[in-house]
């Protein structure tokens, strides 16, 4: 189920629309006009725009710029009347998912806007991967930095419990057994210095 606002300035149109949407399953709000489209897009998320192109105040094309100035990803489907390629080629050029010449019947409709909700699906879904993603990578950053300064930490403590502990203390190679570091102890009760290990 996807939710759709469905804007035509012909009150039948916009009934006869939501009808068929809504049959087929989804959440249909109608609006009259474009300004009213562009408030309820403002305040609510909506997945789908079905829109006429020619309207009084602010016509379709128009209301698909303002569309991607509040919500760059919901999916435009325009529907006109008075289809011509120039109509046609410059509410693609602007985004618009689908282009469909009225009348339109029930089964046109509901294809187009079923393939734009699914379309939709698909860019919430990159954008949640994308984020979180990005969570993923902050989080590891972060994490490296702490385990890395816990063991910076850890490797000074020891150090510093090395160096100046009483006891004679060596460090010797796994592989072939040679002294590599001795404390100060050990450099005292052998008489040696570093540089002889």
């Amino acid at each position: 189920m996807a939710r759709i606002l469905v804007v035509d300035d012909e009150k039948s149109i916009r009934i006869t629309l939501q009808a068929f949407l809504k049959d087929d399953g989804h959440d249909v709000q109608i609006a009259e006009d474009a300004i009213m489209a562009v408030e309820l897009l403002k305040n609510e998320d909506f997945d789908v725009v079905v829109t006429d192109i020619i309207m009084p105040k602010m016509s379709g094309v128009k209301l698909l710029k303002a569309i991607r100035d509040v919500s760059e990803h919901v999916q435009v489907i325009m529907l006109t009347g008075e289809p011509t390629i120039e109509t046609a080629s410059e509410a693609l050029r602007l985004g618009a998912f689908d282009y469909l010449a009225k009348p339109v019947t029930k089964e046109a409709i509901v294809k187009a806007v079923n393939n734009a909700a699914n379309a939709k699906v698909l860019i919430d879904e990159k954008l949640r991967l994308v984020k979180e993603n990005l969570n993923y990578q902050n989080n590891l950053e972060q994490l490296v930095e702490v385990r890395t300064k816990g063991m910076r930490e850890s490797v000074a403590r020891f150090r510093s419990m090395f160096e100046n502990h009483d006891a004679v203390m060596l460090i010797l190679d796994g592989e072939s057994g040679q002294i590599i570091e001795a404390n100060q102890s050990a450099i005292d009760f052998y008489g040696y210095s570093h540089v002889e290990f």
